[in-house]
C-alpha cells in the first residue's frame, strides 16, 4: 500500500471524532454490526465513520487483496522471507488447495492420538511413571498461542498440569523445573525451525535437567514444529513431532 493512500486513510480518521459523537450522529450503527457463520460481530464501538470505511475498502481493493487472499488459501507462496506458504488456513477447513486440508487433519489425528496415549497412560516416562506435568517451551506465538488456549479451556481439563516457559533467562525455567519430577515431566518444544535460540537454549536446558536425573529423555520430548527433520537430529523421535502448518 503506497504512502498516499496511508495519508490519506490518516487524514480522514483523524477527524472521526469520539465515539459519543459517533453515536450521537447515528444511535445505532447497525451496518458495522453483523451476523455469519454462527459468530455475532459488533464493530460499532470502533472509530470509524462511513467516510473512513469507504475508504478502508477502497483501500484494500487498490492492493488487490481479494486476489491475495486467494493466492494464500490455494497454497501460494506468500510468505516472502521464509518461502513458503501459509498452511493454518488448512486447519480450519478454508484452504482451497485440496491436499492441505488432508495433511492438516493427519497431523490433528497424531495429536489427538498423541494427547490421548499420554492421558490414557500408553505414552510415559523413561521409568514407566505416568506423566503429571506437561512444560510448554516457545516464545512469541509459540507460547502466547498456547497459554491462551490453556486459559480458555484449563477449567474442563482432567489431564496432566500444564506449565509454559518462554523467557530466556534461566531463573524463569529453573523455577518450573523445581516444582517438577523428571520421571514424570514431559517438555514440548514449540518452535517453527526448531533453531530459535531463546527456546532451543531453554530446551537444552530441561533436556539436561531430565538426564541429569538419569532419565533417558527421549519419552519424554515432543516437537511442534515446521522443521522436524531439524528436531529429529536435536533428538525428538519422528513418531513425536507435530508439524505445524
Amino acid at each position: 500500500m503506497n504512502s498516499e493512500v496511508l495519508q490519506s486513510l490518516r487524514a480522514v480518521s483523524a477527524h472521526v471524532g469520539s465515539l459519543a459523537e459517533l453515536f450521537a450522529a447515528d444511535p445505532t450503527r447497525e451496518w458495522l454490526v453483523l451476523d455469519a457463520c454462527g459468530i455475532h460481530a459488533d464493530f460499532s464501538r470502533q472509530h470509524v465513520n462511513q467516510q473512513l470505511f469507504e475508504q478502508m475498502l477502497s483501500a484494500a481493493e487498490s492492493v488487490d487483496i481479494a486476489s491475495r487472499f486467494a493466492a494464500m488459501s490455494s497454497g501460494a507462496i506468500v510468505n516472502a522471507t521464509e518461502l513458503r506458504a501459509v498452511g493454518h488456513l488448512a486447519l480450519r477447513g478454508s484452504s482451497t488447495d485440496a491436499a492441505m486440508p488432508q495433511l492438516a487433519q493427519l497431523q490433528l489425528q497424531r495429536a489427538y492420538k498423541l494427547a490421548n496415549d499420554i492421558r490414557g497412560g500408553v505414552h510415559r516416562g523413561s521409568t514407566g511413571e505416568l506423566i503429571t506435568d506437561i512444560v510448554n517451551i516457545g516464545i512469541g506465538g509459540s507460547d502466547l498461542g498456547p497459554v491462551m488456549a490453556h486459559a480458555a479451556m484449563r477449567r474442563y481439563t482432567d489431564g496432566p498440569r500444564i506449565h509454559f516457559v518462554s523467557n530466556i533467562d534461566a531463573a524463569h525455567l529453573d523455577d518450573c523445573l523445581s516444582m517438577l519430577a523428571p520421571s514424570t515431566t514431559l517438555l514440548v518444544i514449540a518452535s517453527k525451525t526448531f533453531t530459535t535460540l531463546e527456546t532451543m537454549s531453554n530446551a537444552q536446558r530441561a533436556r539436561q535437567w531430565l538426564e541429569n536425573a538419569g532419565m533417558e529423555s527421549t519419552p519424554h520430548l515432543i516437537a511442534v514444529t515446521a522443521a522436524p527433520g531439524v528436531a529429529v537430529q536435536w533428538g525428538v523421535p519422528a513418531e513425536q513431532c507435530l508439524h505445524f502448518f
